[in-house]
């Protein structure tokens, strides 16, 4: 679990890209000829099919591969060879029961546990409730921290492939925001592309944890922790789904 715990966390602290170029097909080589087909995802999940097939070759190398969940498409560009092989592989994926979504279902229900920790001293908020103990126990020991406290239980109902948010005030300690966008339901669990809590506390001091989350229904998820500027303290994200 400390493993995993510090993979989603370490993933969650990168700082989103600002305004990034859009990437562009690798130059042509001189007597290699190029081709680009779309494969029309029908069955499979657009994201979970483009992970199974995707390949990184080298710069201004092929075959490229791009996806697009609200399309249900992905595009690949490479020699004739190499476009077939991989449409053959996606279309052998692409079959009814892979990561069906849950029929009749539009939205789900998102928890965001907003922690606030520190390695020492007095932290301000309200003592975990039992569901969070073992997951605190867990951050404690690996991030050496002595006390975590809860600052606020965030419910969102989340529609699907929908942009959800949700505002909040957290009295002397600021106000926080909740961004999930992309979101999509399948049998066993509940799939977020992009999820992104923004606080605004003391002093102009802002933190963002940006992330993307797979969440099992009864399950907690730890998904990102960030450094409040200018003091030792830290604001740790939990997310839980519950699907009526």
């Amino acid at each position: 679990m400390r493993n995993a715990i510090l993979i989603l966390m370490a993933a969650a602290l990168a700082a989103p890209a600002q305004d990034a170029p859009k990437p562009q097909p690798p130059a042509r080589q001189p007597g290699v000829n190029h081709i680009q087909r779309v494969y029309q995802v029908q069955h499979a999940d657009v994201d979970e099919l483009y992970r199974l097939v995707f390949t990184s070759p080298g710069q201004g190398q092929t075959p490229v591969l791009r996806s697009s969940a609200a399309l249900r498409a992905i595009t690949v560009y490479g020699t004739p060879s190499e476009v077939d092989t991989i449409m053959a592989s996606l279309k052998a994926l692409d079959v009814p029961g892979r990561a069906a979504p849950i029929t009749g279902r539009n939205t789900f229900e998102l928890t965001c546990y907003i922690l606030l920790a520190a390695p020492d001293g007095e932290v301000e908020g309200s003592p975990l409730p039992s569901a969070l103990k073992g997951v605190a126990t867990e951050l404690e020991r690996t991030f050496g921290l002595s006390q975590i406290r809860m600052i606020e239980a965030a419910v969102l109902r989340v529609g699907l492939r929908e942009n959800n948010n949700l505002s909040g005030n957290l009295g002397s300690m600021g106000t926080y925001s909740l961004f999930v966008m992309d979101s999509t339901l399948e049998v066993s669990r509940a799939r977020l592309r992009s999820v992104t809590l923004k606080m605004l506390m003391g002093e102009g001091k802002q933190v963002v944890i940006s992330s993307s989350a797979n969440l099992e229904p009864g399950k907690l998820v730890v998904v990102g922790k960030a450094g409040v500027t200018g003091s030792k303290l830290s604001v740790i994200q939990v997310l839980s789904a519950r699907m009526d």
